[in-house]
């Protein structure tokens, strides 16, 4: 793959992060400046558009009742995809060992499919209709060393946006809305249960023994390693959530790990890991909090009519 920097600049970044700093003035434990846009897309049940320093990608969620026979299986009710339009990824190329995206995608996928359960698609006491979730990421833009960090992000905020239509079950077994568009909004519309428990992925590196989190391209580029975490959070009640680690995925910029030092390197990425996926969790929580629920509503019925 081809460097970003020269050796002088790599040298620079070391040096700074000797000292616990980095080139763009950030803390180590903080992420770069997002923009997050919920329900830009108004057709689908829900959507985020994100935007950071080059990248930008859209998430869009569209639910469908489809009917459950004998071959039913729950995980075909959820599907994922990335499209990418205007370049090709590094997941289209070959592979680098700085990015083990080609292994995390997969378990991301697996961990997503896993947050969800039989309840939260099950359409009423129905025992032949149920929802099949569509989850269609759009990358539009440069995609970013940490792309995969940013579309668990876009996925989650999407996910705790959808809109889900109240359905009730009629005498001859069809499903209609349970009630009238001018009924509202909340009665019409719910929400997924779960969707607090959809996994984000944290990155971090390690550059002069100092852990960074969100690493920038020019700091992948200086890192000695470089460490993707997935997980989850537990929460209860009034007390503050906790990170869950569910894969840790350690990669070698200069392949020349030994077994105790991988060891080490996991179990203190593993820690940082999940400070950054604290960090990544507050901002999304943040975010939601900030949002007028009922001015999102009223633009959802407005673009309705």
């Amino acid at each position: 793959m081809e460097e970003f920097i020269s050796d002088a600049e790599k040298s620079y970044i070391k040096h700074l992060a000797s000292f616990g700093y980095r080139e763009d003035g950030r803390a180590p434990n903080t992420i770069r400046p997002i923009s997050l846009n919920i329900g830009c897309i108004p057709q689908a049940n829900g959507s985020c558009a994100i935007t950071i320093d080059k990248l930008s990608l859209t998430v869009g969620i569209k639910l469908e009742v489809v009917t459950i026979d004998e071959d039913d299986v729950f995980d075909d009710r959820i599907g994922f995809s990335v499209e990418y339009v205007g370049f090709k990824s590094s997941l289209q190329q070959s592979s680098h060992k700085s990015k083990p995206d080609k292994l995390l995608f997969p378990k991301y996928e697996r961990e997503l499919k896993r947050s969800f359960t039989p309840s939260d698609l099950a359409i009423l006491e129905s025992k032949e209709h149920a929802w099949k979730v569509d989850i269609d990421v759009v990358v539009h833009e440069k995609v970013d060393d940490n792309l995969i960090l940013f579309i668990s992000l876009g996925v989650k905020a999407a996910l705790l946006s959808c809109r889900i239509p109240t359905l009730k079950i009629n005498p001859n077994g069809t499903l209609s809305p349970a009630f009238p568009r001018s009924a509202p909004y909340h009665s019409r519309f719910h929400s997924f249960s779960n969707s607090w428990n959809c996994p984000i992925v944290g990155v971090v590196c390690d550059i002069n023994d100092h852990i960074f989190v969100d690493p920038s391209s020019t700091e992948i580029e200086a890192a000695h390693c470089i460490c993707n975490v997935i997980g989850t959070f537990e929460r209860k009640s009034k007390d503050l959530p906790i990170p869950i680690i569910s894969s840790v995925e350690l990669s070698s910029k200069n392949g020349i790990f030994t077994g105790s030092k991988e060891k080490e390197l996991i179990e203190i990425c593993a820690i940082a890991g999940k400070l950054a996926l604290s960090t990544i969790e507050e901002f999304l929580v943040s975010f939601i909090q900030s949002l007028d629920t009922v001015s999102v509503q009223d633009a959802q019925q407005k673009l309705e009519k």
